[in-house]
């Protein structure tokens, strides 16, 4: 007999599950993904700015500096799909050939994508993003779905950049 405890999991568990690609749920993985992985970039992005000041930003390559056609195809496609890949080729194998755990996995292509984005101490901000989207991709890929997997990756890196994109439409490139 079951009880209610093992029927219905907790609000917390069926959040992590969402937010990693644990689920089945890949609209709620999207939604969650862009927005806990963009707030989180925000959010260790401006700590880090706040403590060691404006030149923590030089040589970042995240930001947009102008916004023409080529630059906005390459933001929210080009960068979105080589990375995705790169993410997929990391996680199968760190996580997969190597076997690692999903945390260590993460974590490793977290840390692997920091430079290249630049050697600026603000780099930093795109591990958590990255951590996030390679537990994606493994919870994905161990369920036998790696490719579907892929293209939710690809989908949530884009709709990411899009949203930077549309800041620097909005409020200009000293937003970023």
């Amino acid at each position: 007999m079951s009880t209610a405890l093992e029927k219905y999991p907790a609000p917390a568990q069926v959040f992590w599950a969402d937010l990693t690609g644990a689920s089945e749920r890949w609209g709620r993985t999207l939604l969650l993904a862009v927005v806990i992985g963009r707030l989180s970039m925000t959010a260790l992005g401006l700590m880090v700015l706040l403590a060691a000041g404006k030149q923590s930003t030089e040589g970042f390559t995240g930001v947009l500096q102008t916004l023409d056609t080529a630059t906005i195809f390459g933001a929210v496609i080009g960068a979105p799909l080589i990375e995705s890949l790169i993410v997929l080729a990391l996680v199968w194998l760190i996580g997969f050939k190597l076997r690692a755990s999903a945390a260590v996995t993460a974590v490793l292509v977290g840390l692997a994508f920091i430079p290249q984005h630049g050697l600026a101490l603000v780099s930093v901000m795109t591990a958590p993003f990255f951590a996030l989207e390679a537990l994606i991709l493994f919870n994905w890929m161990r369920r036998g779905s790696g490719v579907g997997g892929f293209w939710l990756v690809f989908f949530i890196h884009a709709i990411s950049n899009g949203l930077s994109v549309l800041a620097v439409a909005t409020f200009g490139p000293a937003l970023l």
